[in-house]
């Protein structure tokens, strides 16, 4: 979403990804993947000289005409008028003006745009929603809707990593989100993605509420802030030489509790933004056996989350100190870092749980987690997250031990992973 002034070239607009088709209305609606926007409405916040100004906008609709590109949504108020603008292309694109009436210069604070009711799918199914975090130390994950956010026991933890203009409030099924989100209904595989394009000069920020109850609705808003704004993102917290901060996670209820885990789960929920909005900074590697209380295993899964997202490779050891087969072992993983780095990465399965244990990397590699606290017998449903990517019988091989494994009606089976272990995979 972006605003300009009366007669001012073209803007690049807001978009919603992933939706195509359209019918007149107001709740709108789309065939071919089923989503439904209803009970449109938009506050506007700026300042007209020395006064702030904050006005409720109700959006009338005009269908649209025959060759006229897309609806329209409009709404005058006191000095400003907004006008919204719903095409159906290869993306949903959602692109608005703003015209100034008022004879002199508005400053722009916020626009708040809000849908009461919003579904995805042809039916009520688990909704859940991803979370992109303010900066590099806040949570990344999704949430199903029967959850809700952790707030620190001291406030001013989430006043120092979380946006102040965007705080969540705690709530079972109130979630928030910064930059982008993801909206889904699992069931159904139906997904939403609220982004804008590039070319912009506003912060966007997204609030969320899902329904949790048979007789609620799904609500979203959009917020695009002029008082705020991003340069560059890391795309995961500091890594420590311990894997979870349990007394500060505990005790000080801090979800961004600084630690190797937390590290690891915001850089893989973030990685598939790799080129697009940033290049991937997962933070550095620890890769020494001493002054650590990293197993072998969690350092091990600390590099290859680094390797499959691709982006920055960056070593916190003291390289004197090192062996000189570690040495070697560090040119192979830059090695594949730099492989990496042509590539997409994604999580396979970050809607369906808080740190993804799937990802997979568009050159061919597929990194695969243990999370638990126990050992796991590691299945990936690849039939199912890489349909028509790889084949239902493609042939993995473990990068460091030559170990093979082989997909079985598109299920690939990594045999017996211990706790925080991991796998990483070469296509064949």
């Amino acid at each position: 979403m972006t605003h300009r002034s009366e007669g001012e070239a073209g803007a690049s607009p807001a978009r919603f990804w992933g939706v195509e088709g359209g019918q007149e209305g107001l709740s709108w609606s789309c065939s071919l993947l089923p989503l439904t926007l209803a009970g449109w409405h938009a506050e506007l916040c700026y300042r007209l000289g020395s006064h702030d100004l904050c006005e409720s906008l109700r959006l009338s609709h005009t269908p649209a005409k025959q060759g006229q590109a897309g609806h329209v949504w409009s709404a005058t108020g006191t000095h400003l008028e907004l006008r919204l603008i719903l095409e159906s292309q290869a993306n949903l694109r959602l692109s608005g003006v703003l015209r100034n009436g008022a004879g002199q210069d508005a400053a722009l604070s916020h626009l708040r745009l809000i849908a009461d009711d919003v579904r995805l799918g042809t039916r009520n199914g688990r909704y859940a929603f991803f979370k992109n975090g303010y900066q590099s130390w806040t949570a990344t994950r999704s949430f199903r809707a029967q959850e809700q956010e952790m707030l620190p026991r001291l406030r001013v933890f989430s006043l120092q990593q979380d946006n102040p203009r965007n705080l969540s409030s705690g709530q079972q099924g109130e979630f928030t989100s910064d930059m982008f989100s993801v909206l889904a209904n699992v069931e159904e595989g139906v997904f939403l993605l609220l982004g804008q394009a590039g070319g912009f000069g506003q912060f966007l920020y997204i609030r969320a509420h899902l329904a949790t109850r048979p007789d609620e609705a799904n609500r979203l808003e959009l917020v695009y802030d002029w008082g705020n704004g991003v340069d560059a993102l890391r795309i995961g917290p500091d890594v420590a030489p311990y894997w979870f901060a349990k007394y500060r996670y505990g005790l000080m209820r801090d979800p961004h509790a600084l630690c190797t885990t937390f590290a690891i789960r915001s850089a893989l929920n973030r990685c598939q933004m790799h080129r697009r909005l940033w290049v991937n900074d997962p933070d550095c590697l620890l890769l020494r056996d001493t002054e650590t209380k990293l197993t072998p295993d969690e350092r091990l899964s600390l590099v290859h989350a680094v390797i499959i997202t691709g982006g920055m490779y960056v070593i916190s050891d003291r390289l004197s100190r090192l062996p000189d087969a570690m040495w070697q072992w560090m040119d192979r993983i830059e090695e594949l870092v730099q492989v990496c780095d042509g590539g997409r990465p994604w999580a396979l399965d970050y809607m369906e749980r808080e740190t993804p244990e799937a990802v997979y990397n568009s050159v061919g590699y597929l990194a695969v987690f243990n999370f638990q606290e126990r050992a796991v017998q590691k299945q990936v449903p690849l039939g199912r997250y890489l349909h028509g990517v790889v084949g239902p019988s493609a042939c993995w091989q473990d990068v460091w031990s030559g170990e093979q494994f082989a997909c079985q009606d598109g299920l690939l089976d990594v045999g017996l992973l211990r706790p925080h272990a991991s796998r990483l995979l070469r296509l064949r």
